[in-house]
C-alpha cells in the first residue's frame, strides 16, 4: 500500500511517470485531475475508485468503475467526489499484473 502525488504539467516539457498498479493503491487527486491507466496483461482489469462524497438526497456517490480490456489504456477526469478530507482516493484493482497507471493535473 502506497500514496502517490499526482505530476503537474507545466508548459515545460515532462517525461511522464507511471506506477505498477498493487493493492491499496491510494492517490492525491485533485478535483480534475487525469487519470490513465495502461494494461499490459491479456485479460481485462477494473480499477475501482471509491466515491467519499453524498448526494444532495443523502445516497452515497456511486464509485467510479474502469475497465481497461487487454492490451488498452484508459483516461479520465476525476472530480472531487472521489477524495477524502486529505485530497486522497483510494483504488482497488481487480488484478495488478502488467497494469501501470498515472495522475497528473494541468
Amino acid at each position: 500500500m502506497a500514496t502517490y502525488n499526482k505530476q503537474t504539467i507545466t508548459s515545460a516539457p515532462v517525461a511522464p511517470t507511471y506506477n505498477a498498479a498493487a493493492a491499496g493503491d491510494t492517490i492525491q487527486a485533485p478535483e480534475g485531475a487525469i487519470f490513465h491507466i495502461k494494461n499490459a496483461s491479456g485479460v481485462s482489469i477494473t480499477c475501482t475508485i471509491t466515491a467519499t462524497a453524498t448526494l444532495a438526497n443523502g445516497t452515497t456517490f456511486p464509485n467510479l468503475v474502469i475497465t481497461v480490456p487487454a492490451g488498452a489504456e484508459r483516461i479520465c477526469r476525476l472530480g472531487g467526489e472521489f477524495t477524502n478530507g486529505s485530497g486522497q482516493a483510494a483504488l482497488t484493482w481487480s488484478a495488478t499484473a502488467s497494469v501501470t497507471w498515472a495522475i497528473r493535473t494541468l
